[in-house]
């Protein structure tokens, strides 16, 4: 597959030119409206990552209620007195 020689040719052409470029490129990171953005960039992830993980924390309890309150009806059913109905012959 050339998939992988792709994908390398693809990192290697981008490395390069990130190292030519280099000095334009500390330019425009060093400006305060590039750092402003990463700041907000960042604090955005933050918050994401917060609430996706507060989420899945609160689908893991409820998850958990389910599967437990389905035992318990389970073991209910199994502990009840069974009907012996008699059989006429």
């Amino acid at each position: 597959m050339p998939l992988p020689f792709i994908a390398g040719l693809a990192i290697g052409s981008g490395a390069a030119l990130l190292f030519t470029k280099r000095k334009t490129l500390k330019k425009v990171l060093e400006s305060k409206n590039i750092q402003q953005k990463l700041h907000q960039g960042k604090e955005i992830s933050l918050k994401a990552y917060d609430k996706l993980s507060q989420s899945f924390k609160n689908a893991k309890c409820d998850l958990e209620k389910a599967i437990n309150n389905k035992n318990s009806a389970t073991a209910k059913k199994a502990n009840s007195p069974k009907r012996i109905q008699k059989k006429d012959k």
